[in-house]
C-alpha cells in the first residue's frame, strides 16, 4: 500500500484546511502528523503539499526545501517542479523559475499552464541561458519590432491591424495556438502593492485596507479594442510615465475598454492627467473620456465615497483590526511579506500580443 493512500483521510483533512486558505493551521496539522507517522516524510505527494502550505504563507526558502525533497522521492511527478517554478518567481529568480516551468512544459502532457507562465515570464526577462525553446526565441522575435509610430499625430486603424498580421506572420508554426490566459497588458515598475493581500481583506471582512486608501487612478475609456492597443502603444513609448504602473485590458462583462496609471497621490495624478490626455486624442484621433479616482471599483460600489477624490472619505480606525486578523493567519509572524515584484521588459513580447490577438476576436 502506498503511504498516501495509507493516510489518506489524514492527508484529505490537511488539503482542505490547504484549500480554505487557513494556511497557519495547515501547516500546524502537518507538523503534528508527521511527527505522529514519521514514514509521511518519504511520500512525495505529502512533501509537495507542505511545499505549497509554505508557498502560501510566503515562506519561500522552505516551500522550496519541500519541492525539491518531493522531486528527490519521485522524479517522474511534476507537479513540484512547476510549483518550484512560482516559489522562485515569487522570489525574483526569474531564470530559474523559467527553468523549472520549462521542464514541465517540455515533459508533460498538459501544455497550457507550463505555457502560460513562461510566456509570462518573458514579459520581464530575456533568457541569459540559452534555452532551446519555441516560445522563447518567438518572443525574442517579436521583441525585436520596431513599433515606431509618431505620438504627435493619429495612428490609423489599419496600423494596428498591419501589426497584428504581422505577429500572426511571424508566429505560423512556431506556436501551437493563440490561447492565453492573460487579458490585461501590464506594465510593471519594482514597487509590489501586494494587491492580493488587499483584495482577500475587503472579500473577507467587506473593509478596505489602509493602504488603499493612498492609491489613486487615471481611468481611461475608450471604444473598442484596436484603441485600446494604440493605448497601449503610448503607455509604452511616452517616457514621462514609465516610472507609473500602466495598464489595458476589456472589462468582458460590460463590455468596455479601459486603460488605467496608478499613483500614489492625487496631485500627481491631475499633473499627469494634464500632460497626456490631449496626447491620447491625437494618436487615437476623438476626445478622451477620462477620471481620476482612487482604488479598486468594487471597493466604491460597496462604499460610493471612497472613490472621490475630494472631500476623500478617511481610514476607520477600526478596520485595521481586521487587516490584524488577516495578517495572523496568513502570515508565519503576522507580519505581511511581499513578492519581490519585476519590472516589465521595454517593447512588445509575446503575451502582449496574444493579449492584442484575443482583444480583437
Amino acid at each position: 500500500m502506498q503511504i498516501e493512500e495509507k493516510y489518506k483521510t489524514q492527508i484529505n483533512y490537511i488539503a482542505s484546511i490547504y484549500k480554505n486558505n487557513n494556511y497557519k493551521k495547515a501547516l500546524l496539522e502537518s507538523n503534528l502528523l508527521i511527527l505522529k507517522f514519521k514514514e509521511l516524510e518519504s511520500s512525495n505527494f505529502f512533501n509537495n503539499l507542505l511545499g505549497l502550505i509554505n508557498l502560501a504563507l510566503k515562506d519561500w526558502d522552505q516551500s522550496i526545501l519541500y519541492f525539491n525533497k518531493a522531486i528527490s522521492l519521485n522524479k517522474n511527478i511534476l507537479d513540484p517542479y512547476f510549483n518550484l517554478g512560482i516559489a522562485y518567481y515569487d522570489i525574483g529568480n526569474l531564470e530559474k523559475s523559467l527553468e523549472y516551468f520549462l521542464k514541465v512544459y517540455t515533459n508533460g502532457n498538459n501544455h497550457n499552464k507550463s505555457k502560460y507562465a513562461i510566456i509570462k515570464i518573458l514579459s520581464f526577462i530575456n533568457p541569459i541561458n540559452n534555452f532551446n525553446n519555441n516560445l522563447i526565441s518567438l518572443n525574442n522575435e517579436l521583441n525585436q519590432i520596431d513599433i515606431n509610430f509618431d505620438l504627435k499625430k493619429k495612428i490609423d486603424d489599419y496600423q494596428i491591424e498591419k501589426l497584428l498580421e504581422n505577429f500572426k506572420k511571424i508566429s505560423k508554426n512556431k506556436i501551437d495556438n493563440f490561447d492565453y490566459n492573460e487579458d490585461q497588458v501590464y506594465r510593471r515598475n519594482e514597487i509590489e502593492l501586494n494587491c492580493e493581500r488587499h483584495k482577500k481583506i475587503f472579500n473577507i471582512f467587506g473593509t478596505i485596507p489602509e493602504f488603499c486608501f493612498g492609491c489613486i487612478k487615471i481611468v481611461i475609456n475608450l471604444e473598442n479594442p484596436i484603441d485600446l492597443i494604440k493605448l497601449v502603444i503610448f503607455f509604452d513609448k511616452f517616457n514621462e510615465i514609465k516610472s507609473f504602473d500602466r495598464k489595458c485590458l476589456i472589462e468582458k462583462k460590460k463590455n468596455k475598454y479601459k486603460g488605467y496609471l496608478y499613483f500614489s497621490d492625487v496631485s500627481t495624478a491631475k499633473k499627469i492627467s494634464n500632460l497626456i490626455i490631449d496626447k491620447i486624442a491625437i494618436i487615437i484621433g476623438k476626445k478622451i473620456n477620462y477620471e481620476i479616482k482612487r482604488g479598486c471599483s468594487e471597493y466604491a460600489e460597496k462604499f460610493p465615497e471612497y472613490k472621490k477624490v475630494q472631500d476623500m472619505m478617511k481610514f476607520p480606525t477600526l478596520w485595521k483590526e481586521n487587516e490584524f486578523k488577516f495578517d495572523e493567519i496568513n502570515f508565519k509572524n503576522g507580519i505581511p511579506i511581499k513578492r519581490n515584484k519585476q519590472k516589465s521588459l521595454n517593447g512588445m513580447t509575446l503575451s502582449d500580443f496574444l493579449i492584442f490577438y484575443n482583444w480583437v476576436n
